[in-house]
């Protein structure tokens, strides 16, 4: 049996101590995280608003025992069938409002052209589309209306707008924000307005021009990709797919070259240049690597 020195065994047992003082640190700190997560989580769901049954008037009657809360912020949009309702004539635009508040208006409107029997093949869908069938339901068919190309709407009442056109001002004037301002998003276009603004001012300042270059074509390029290749979504519907795929991409590919092409050419020509005046003040100035990086720049 080994006998242990007592000044051994209290240094041993306070080095031990202080190692395992960091230890119980560790072991509380996230236990005072939890509870902070838990109190947050606490304080966001005391700010939550709730919501009563949805919103199905003329389909669904509500009791009066249902309890309500404050209105979310989507319940105070405009109804989406009270906006593009379908009266032919027989309800004008304040006793629609009062029938759809009372729940009352599918009594007095149909849902749409194509559910009216009043109305006519070349009538139905506002004249500018025609009925299809939602569902293979034949004995009671629900219609809906398929718009012509270039018009929304489940009654086709609305203008979308021209994907080409959007493209063409956006491989354009895409830095100015020009595609975003007809599409009707005026926040990213002073966005991508602003971003060009900082590029050249980089570009006029010689800080870095790679930095102003890749600054001002990685918006610029990537929004005539996006708005090109497929149909977005303007402020009101997406835009009417009028842009043929092939001109698309021969044309972008083709715009794209000759910019790298001139940007390429612009350097070669600024790094011949730079040579060559650096090759004069040697050769005719006898001028030390010194003064070389003295006055080029």
């Amino acid at each position: 049996m080994s006998q242990h020195h007592p000044e051994v065994t209290k240094k041993t047992s306070a080095s031990a101590s202080q190692n395992c003082a960091p230890l119980a640190n560790r072991s509380k700190a996230p236990s005072k995280a939890g509870a902070a997560v838990c109190a947050a989580l606490v304080a966001l769901s005391l700010t939550l608003t709730g919501c009563d049954l949805p919103l199905l008037n003329g389909y669904v009657v509500l009791g009066n025992g249902v309890n309500t809360h404050r209105v979310a912020f989507w319940r105070q949009k405009e109804d989406y069938y009270a906006r593009f309702y379908h009266s032919n004539g027989r309800v004008d635009a304040e006793e629609r409002e009062a029938l759809l508040a009372e729940g009352e208006g599918p009594s007095k409107f149909d849902f749409n052209s194509c559910m009216d029997p009043a109305m006519d093949i070349m009538s139905v869908c506002s004249g500018r589309g025609h009925c299809m069938p939602f569902d293979r339901d034949v004995a009671n068919p629900i219609l809906f209306c398929e718009c012509n190309p270039g018009w929304g709407g489940p009654e086709c009442r609305t203008h979308r707008k021209s994907q080409a056109i959007a493209w063409t001002l956006s491989i354009f004037l895409g830095p100015l924000g020009a595609d975003e301002m007809y599409l009707g998003w005026p926040i990213p276009a002073v966005l991508k307005l602003t971003v060009t603004t900082c590029a050249f001012c980089i570009l006029y300042l010689g800080h870095s021009i790679i930095a102003g270059i890749v600054l001002l074509l990685i918006p610029w390029l990537f929004d005539v990709v996006r708005i090109g290749s497929t149909p977005v979504r303007a402020f009101t519907y997406h835009c009417a797919a009028d842009l043929p795929r092939w001109t698309f991409v021969l044309v972008t590919v083709t715009f794209f070259s000759f910019i790298a092409l001139a940007l390429g050419l612009k350097m070669i020509s600024q790094t011949v240049g730079h040579r060559r005046f650096e090759a004069n003040l040697v050769k005719n100035y006898g001028a030390s690597s010194r003064v070389m990086k003295h006055y080029v720049v």
